[in-house]
């Protein structure tokens, strides 16, 4: 992240609670336009999955504050991936990824997010695209504090130490640093409208 960057609303935020730094990015980015955000990323995610067909990837619906990463996974489909959406079953419980396939209707499920019928099959994702709130340098990840996916995320690099992890987000939703805890799960790397960052 270059200075150039900070100064087009990617501000730099000291070390502040979680629920401090979720309610700053969320004003950042009550007026970004999700519509060209979510062209740009998923032009970038064709580029980065590039001849990775292979891969399991699992998804996600856009909710509020969050880009449409749908094209990318019809994309997907029809280079021959797979691809699944996740689903809550519980508080306190990590997700259900359950295989999605383009031609089948999505329902609403937990908060109202969409999500692939219950009789769709269940599958363990090789990479996961996760929305957020925020992110760093390091690879931190703010979420929007039910816990889900660090729980997820957990679970599925204890199955698979070498599943891939990658955040999905508008270039606003960087910040400097953010303070952590012991279970929170660092990205391996996050796609935004701008670029495409690993971290590990």
């Amino acid at each position: 992240m270059d200075k150039n960057r900070v100064k087009n609303g990617m501000i730099p935020i000291t070390p502040l609670t979680k629920k401090s730094h979720r309610q700053e990015i969320l004003k950042r980015i009550e007026n970004v336009d999700w519509a060209i955000v979510s062209v740009q990323i998923n032009h970038q995610l064709q580029t980065y999955f590039k001849d990775q067909s292979f891969l399991i990837i699992a998804g996600f619906s856009q909710h509020k504050d969050e880009p449409d990463i749908l094209p990318f996974l019809r994309f997907w489909q029809q280079q021959g991936g797979t691809c699944c959406l996740p689903m809550v079953v519980a508080s306190e419980q990590p997700l259900l990824f359950r295989v999605w396939d383009l031609e089948k209707p999505l329902v609403k499920g937990a908060y109202g997010i969409l999500a692939p019928t219950e009789t769709e099959p269940e599958i363990i994702p090789d990479l996961v695209l996760t929305p957020l709130v925020a992110f760093d340098r390091q690879g931190s990840r703010l979420g929007r504090g039910a816990g889900h996916y660090d729980l997820t995320i957990k679970a599925l690099r204890n199955q698979n130490p070498k599943v891939q992890i990658i955040g999905v987000a508008a270039h606003q939703q960087f910040i400097e640093s953010q303070a952590t805890e012991p279970h929170d799960e660092p990205l391996d790397g996050v796609v935004t409208d701008k670029e495409i960052l690993r971290f590990r």
